[in-house]
């Protein structure tokens, strides 16, 4: 995680994320909004994940989507979006995101989904929608 201070918006998206999720603090919200927004572009091509993050950019959020390990940014660019199942991608949340007792990875993944959906036009929220794995697609169209 980088240590940037956080601009409003930001501080405003983490602290609904928190508030949602039941976290303890704005700092394990950033983190496991990271791992979600991690995962999520991993089922994306390029240009849908540079979508995603240009229709952030004009809620000023697109530092919570770019992910902040320069390595994994890198290698994102070369490979095709990948084949993740729902499990697969809450078991993500849990062993990734380190998350704090009595949290629970699918009411992570619900908080992110929904403070993301306040901030994304309906074009993107559409295009995110379509790449998800089907429980979690349902999990993101009825929040």
């Amino acid at each position: 995680m980088t240590t940037s201070v956080l601009s409003k918006n930001e501080q405003i998206f983490l602290e609904k994320v928190m508030d949602k999720a039941g976290l303890p603090d704005i700092y394990d919200a950033r983190s496991l909004t990271n791992i979600v927004f991690r995962t999520m572009r991993d089922l994306m091509t390029n240009k849908t994940d540079k979508d995603v993050q240009e229709a952030f950019s004009d809620a000023n959020l697109e530092n919570l989507w770019e992910d902040d390990n320069p390595f994994v940014s890198f290698l994102s660019h070369f490979r095709a979006p990948l084949n993740i199942d729902s499990e697969t991608f809450l078991r993500r949340i849990e062993q990734e995101g380190g998350l704090p007792e009595k949290a629970k990875a699918d009411a992570v993944v619900i908080a992110v989904f929904s403070t993301a959906r306040e901030a994304l036009p309906q074009e993107e929220i559409e295009r995110i929608g379509d790449r998800l794995p089907e429980a979690l697609k349902i999990m993101w169209e009825q929040i």
